[in-house]
């Protein structure tokens, strides 16, 4: 408030008459000041006052309704001084009472007193308490969040009279600091707002897991071999941790390992006839000494289990064995160089003989080449994973590893789409983009390995005996589907993220649980589908987990899934869960369905490899680089 406008309140003996009014000193005109009884006063600064009489000292009373009541004995107002004058009062001009005028002031600061949090605190803790600076002595106030500049994270707090709170507990890796805007409002209605920045102090926090890169360990490997590295999840960038064997649930085989550093040893060849597991406990123990201790379980592999076996036919057809009736079939990345804007994605389809023929929706059987053998195939298919171009910063080729589950003794075919997507070509049911492997592409490496060769691609493809990972199937399906880029969750389990990002947008990437592979979500047993109305903000509401990331860098963040469901990615292009709607941002889906109108028939996420998922975050598929942002999901 400019210091040339002065406020003031006004009251006489019997309360018949009280109100605020205030003049601007600065203005070079009279000035019309209305009282909250009705009154009409017209003054000018400088010590005087005048009237629509030749009076100085007088002015022009009206009613309510803007009669004259009086003039020329009206409120004797005068502007030196103090103002206590006596005056007729509007409601008997018969009676002389006493009107006493006092000046009164706007609040001229606010504070809080802390400009600190400690992460993690509760939700709903008071972080602080406001106090007003105001020349009016006995002054009460209310604080409000208000609108305007810094007001940026007024959402993430409530104020309680003179407290503020917080509403959700802190952490200083997600979020390091708040910017909110408060008005303090006197008991006068008078009010001034402020811009406040409170920072999260950040914390030495407990590891959170701990994890061993191995599951299993051959058997007769020799006394002291390296079996496996341990690596700790912590929700701090840079800490450091030590291992150790500790007492405690499931510790039975603790005797039987030693660890050096992070490596766990074991002391004596196994045998799997002899013991074909084992169970010990580990506790990580970050610089600070604050610790976390896990159980883990170490499987024997039995040497005498026959291998899995890949095979190829005369021609480019494949068949895969296990040892029962599921056989896993892993795929790397030998080379790739693709354009930039001809991305591929490769995929795998199953076929009905060695000849590989198969059926059409209406049973008739297709030999390659014939008309509709290739919208048959993609009918069949299973994504494998899309190459791109610009590599982010911690993403390479080396990371592309995919599994895929087939019944033991299937017969196969190898596909590559060229420039778009498996599911945007049965979207649009245009087939011509399509290459099929063939019998010049491949060649046989040994040791049941063969490479798959197409241009700007090559693979390695083998069966093996791993197991296959969390999140790539569970009771309802598998990763890879052709709506491929879903997460399968057998179990509650917890995961961890990895984001690398190149994009100029700030981008917000979600997981939320849909009940099936076409993208359905129940909540509370409201169905939305993908194109219904309330779909995006149901499916924001109820994902489990929010991503962000900074260019050319790789930040990691945590989650659990709930067991025998499925989860589905999206991405908020420029924008967050709090902002996209007021600001526009689009929002895109796996499920095409569910995009913008203009960006129904265009993918935006691409199946990297096993739970890895690439991101394009420009309208009608930008420059399909699909590395804006790359996640990857680790089960732990």
């Amino acid at each position: 408030m400019a210091d040339s406008i002065l406020y003031y309140k006004f009251s006489n003996t019997d309360q018949s008459l009280t109100g605020n009014f205030f003049f601007n000193q600065a203005a070079a005109d009279d000035q019309q000041v209305t009282l909250d009884e009705g009154l009409n006063i017209f003054a000018t600064y400088g010590g005087q006052t005048y009237t629509q009489t030749d009076d100085y000292l007088a002015l022009l009373l009206t009613n309510e309704s803007g009669e004259i009541a009086d003039q020329g004995l009206g409120l004797q107002f005068v502007i030196p001084d103090i103002f206590t004058v006596n005056a007729d009062i509007f409601f008997d001009a018969n009676t002389d009472n006493s009107i006493t005028y006092t000046q009164i002031y706007t609040p001229t600061d606010l504070v809080l007193d802390v400009t600190t949090v400690d992460e993690n605190v509760s939700a709903n803790t008071t972080i602080g308490t406001f106090s007003s600076t105001d020349p009016d002595a006995n002054s009460t106030f209310i604080y409000t969040l208000v609108a305007g500049d810094g007001d940026t994270d007024n959402t993430a707090f409530t104020i309680d009279g003179s407290n503020l709170k917080i509403n959700s507990s802190p952490n200083f890796e997600a979020k390091s600091s708040y910017n909110i805007r408060v008005r303090t409002t006197d008991n006068d209605g008078l009010f001034v707002e402020k811009a406040l920045a409170i920072a999260v102090n950040n914390l030495n926090e407990a590891p959170t897991n701990l994890s061993l890169d191995v599951i299993t360990v051959d058997e007769n490997v020799s006394a002291n071999t390296i079996i496996g590295t341990f690596s700790s999840t912590d929700p701090d960038a840079n800490n450091t941790f030590t291992y150790s064997l500790v007492a405690g649930i499931d510790d039975t085989d603790n005797a039987v390992f030693t660890i050096n550093g992070d490596k766990l040893q074991i002391n004596n060849a196994p045998n799997f006839d002899v013991k074909s597991s084992y169970k010990i406990r580990v506790k990580t123990t970050d610089q600070s000494g604050l610790f976390f201790e896990k159980a883990l379980n170490i499987g024997v592999n039995n040497n005498n289990i026959v291998s899995p076996e890949l095979t190829k036919g005369s021609e480019d057809v494949f068949n895969i064995k296990g040892t029962n009736d599921k056989a896993i079939l892993k795929i790397t990345i030998a080379s790739s160089t693709p354009n930039r804007n001809q991305l591929n994605e490769l995929g795998i389809f199953n076929v009905d003989d060695a000849a590989g023929s198969i059926k059409d929706d209406t049973g008739k059987s297709l030999l390659p080449g014939a008309e509709g053998y290739n919208k048959a195939a993609l009918a069949r298919a299973k994504v494998l994973f899309s190459t791109i171009a610009n590599l982010p910063n911690g993403f390479s080729n080396s990371d592309v590893i995919r599994s895929m589950q087939l019944d033991s003794g299937s017969n196969f075919r190898f596909y590559l789409v060229q420039s778009t997507t498996t599911q945007t070509v049965i979207s649009k049911a245009s087939y011509s983009d399509i290459v099929f492997s063939s019998i010049q592409n491949i060649q046989d490496l040994g040791n049941n390995v063969f490479s798959l060769n197409f241009t700007n691609l090559a693979v390695n493809i083998q069966a093996t005996n791993q197991s296959l990972d969390f999140g790539l199937s569970n009771q309802f399906g598998q990763q890879g589907s052709t709506q491929g880029e879903l997460l399968y969750v057998g179990d509650n389990v917890n995961a961890t993220f990895t984001v690398n990002r190149e994009a100029a947008y700030d981008n917000f990437i979600g997981f939320y649980q849909v009940t099936d592979e076409t993208g359905t979500i129940n909540i509370n047993g409201t169905i939305y589908k993908p194109g219904d109305s309330g779909y995006t903000q149901a499916a924001i509401n109820s994902r489990v987990v929010g991503l962000t990331g900074t260019n050319q860098t790789t930040v990691t963040s945590n989650a659990k899934f709930n067991s025998n469901s499925i989860f589905a990615p999206f991405i908020i292009a420029n924008g967050d869960p709090n902002t996209y709607i007021s600001r526009g941002n689009s929002v895109y889906f796996s499920f095409l369905g569910a995009n913008p109108t203009s960006d129904k028939q265009v993918d935006h996420i691409r199946l990297l490899s096993n739970n890895t998922f690439g991101f394009e975050d420009l309208p009608n598929g930008g420059d399909q680089d699909f590395n804006d942002i790359i996640v990857r999901v680790n089960f732990i």
